[in-house]
């Protein structure tokens, strides 16, 4: 049986957003760490990218490029529910559910 992860039960309430709904779980911890939580998810690399081995650890910015190279590689597609969580030092955490907008208008 798949684990939950307690600290995102809190963003994603039981019974409104499932993995399944998920199109990607981007995270900015370790490899061993997202590689635990894949295995517990019961979710592929594909659904739950690192680019870490590339950058290495951007901290803060570790999301918004990993997020800005998954869209230059058309894998985040338009209506996409994408859900960002954060673990740092101190035991300090966070997450968003963010859903990629339908259309795009020109600017």
């Amino acid at each position: 049986m798949p684990a939950v992860i307690i600290g995102t039960g809190v963003a994603v309430p039981p019974n409104v957003v499932t993995n399944d709904d998920l199109t990607r779980i981007m995270d900015t911890t370790d490899k061993w760490i997202l590689e635990g939580a894949r295995r517990r998810l019961g979710v592929d690399a594909s659904a739950m990218p690192s680019n870490i081995e590339h950058w290495g650890n951007t901290t803060s910015g570790t999301l918004p490029i990993l997020y800005h190279e998954l869209r230059e590689q058309g894998r985040v597609a338009p209506g996409s529910l994408v859900a960002f969580t954060s673990f740092g030092a101190g035991a300090h955490w966070g997450a968003v559910l963010y859903r990629e907008p339908r259309t795009t208008e020109a600017a």
